[in-house]
């Protein structure tokens, strides 16, 4: 699972790089590389963590929020209602907000996952 964590991790850095860079413009608009990134890391976590890869996002934001088969929740209930607020209204300073909370959430249940393995 290391190298499915480094891959998604990859990304979520190449995202924030992405944030970065738009917000040095004027009126910048983070929020589709953010829907992007959020979808992409959802539906790799899907395919390669729970073995049953989804491609519609609602019902992906849905599954990482609930525990499935033998993992965990990978977000919070908080993070799926901020991830459900982007899509139905993507607002700049939400989309950067809602991406922190995600990254940090995901980044959060590799951390646990690796640290359960070596228990």
């Amino acid at each position: 699972m290391l190298s499915i964590f480094a891959e998604i991790e990859t990304d979520l850095e190449d995202t924030g790089r992405e944030i970065d860079r738009l917000s040095a413009q004027p009126n910048p608009d983070p929020a589709p590389p953010i829907r992007s990134a959020i979808q992409r890391v959802m539906a790799r976590i899907a395919a390669d963590i729970d073995r049953a890869p989804l491609t519609q996002r609602d019902k992906l934001t849905q599954r990482m929020a609930e525990p499935f088969r033998d993992r965990p929740a990978v977000i919070s209930a908080e993070c799926r209602d901020a991830i459900d607020r982007l899509w139905a209204n993507p607002q700049a300073q939400e989309a950067v907000t809602a991406f922190a909370v995600f990254r940090d959430e995901v980044t959060t249940f590799f951390i646990d996952d690796e640290e359960d393995d070596d228990n």
